[in-house]
């Protein structure tokens, strides 16, 4: 039997119910190519692999017997998968629409490395990938002392992006969001898969960084969609856990790709966290005073003097 033309690569996590709906929308969608798929378990506790071999006998199944990261589990998978295009999807998607030629686009033409979807959200909202560090220093600064400047590139960059949606035509892009990420195998390998030191969280920036640099493309197709429910995944995972996952892999990219000012790019991240708890806590002497329900401040405010705690103790910390 000849090799599939496509390779889907989910890495589960006690998400049995999710893992089980996305591989159905998988065969319920994906109707005119050949694929495969492989689940690639981080040591579930919740009969995930017993019920996925029951549900999907076709599905090839890898129990990693403990949680390894996103990183480490899909380039175990990449390791298994026979396919020359490899789509790494999270357990949390459904596919809507459009894979297959996504696919096809991808085989056809040499120079995108990484092509991704458009990624809805429950209520088919767009969703965007929003990098954790800013390419530009001087750019997480302004963010820091004046973010409402900040914010109108925020709002700028989602303007240019669902124009190029409406145009219907694939487009260039620096970076993809991580839920649903088509490589073709050679740009993958090329780069050397995903970083197995970061355990989660930035693959996307990371991979994406790598793939430029190496001259590969990387592109968004406006008419494949996927749906992503996000964080059930997460959601299992203590609060303060993740929250220092974030900051080791924060740190961890900052000393990758940014070696001459990452400690200043982290300190900057860290102070934004402090600005942000002062204009919470402002917030709350405010609704004090005109007698408002703050619960949401007071947790906004709590959630970021956490941040930066875990953040000033990461820093210390020796790699």
């Amino acid at each position: 039997m000849p090799n599939p033309q496509l390779s889907i690569i989910i890495v589960n996590y006690n998400t049995k119910d999710d893992c089980i709906k996305c591989i159905q929308s998988i065969y319920d969608r994906i109707l005119t190519i050949s694929y495969e798929v492989l689940v690639c378990d981080n040591g579930s506790s919740d009969g995930s692999i017993e019920a996925i071999n029951r549900e999907f006998p076709w599905v090839y199944t890898i129990d990693n017997k403990q949680n390894l990261g996103f990183g480490s589990a899909n380039n175990i998978g990449a390791a298994h998968a026979k396919a020359d295009i490899l789509f790494f999807l999270n357990p949390d998607t459904i596919i809507d629409h459009g894979i297959e030629q996504m696919c096809s686009y991808m085989i056809e033409h040499k120079d995108p490395g990484l092509l991704g979807p458009v990624v809805l959200d429950q209520n088919n909202n767009r969703n965007l990938f929003y990098p954790p560090v800013y390419s530009n220093i001087f750019l997480q600064v302004t963010d820091l002392v004046l973010t409402p400047v900040a914010r109108l590139g925020t709002t700028w960059k989602k303007l240019v992006y669902n124009r190029n949606i409406g145009r219907n035509k694939i487009f260039d892009t620096k970076y993809i969001i991580g839920c649903a990420m088509m490589f073709k195998r050679s740009a993958f390998d090329a780069v050397g898969g995903f970083d197995e030191d970061i355990f989660m969280y930035g693959e996307e920036f990371d991979v994406g960084r790598r793939l430029r640099k190496n001259g590969y493309r990387i592109q968004i197709v406006p008419h494949a969609a996927i749906i992503h429910f996000g964080g059930h995944s997460t959601n299992q995972i203590p609060s303060d856990r993740i929250l220092a996952i974030g900051a080791q892999s924060f740190k961890r990219l900052l000393k990758k790709h940014f070696p001459h000012t990452w400690h200043c790019r982290y300190t900057i991240e860290a102070l934004t966290h402090i600005r942000q708890a002062l204009s919470a806590f402002s917030k709350i002497i405010i609704g004090f005073i005109v007698r408002k329900d703050s619960a949401k401040n007071y947790l906004h405010l709590r959630n970021h003097l956490n941040q930066f705690k875990i953040m000033r103790r990461i820093l210390k910390e020796k790699d």
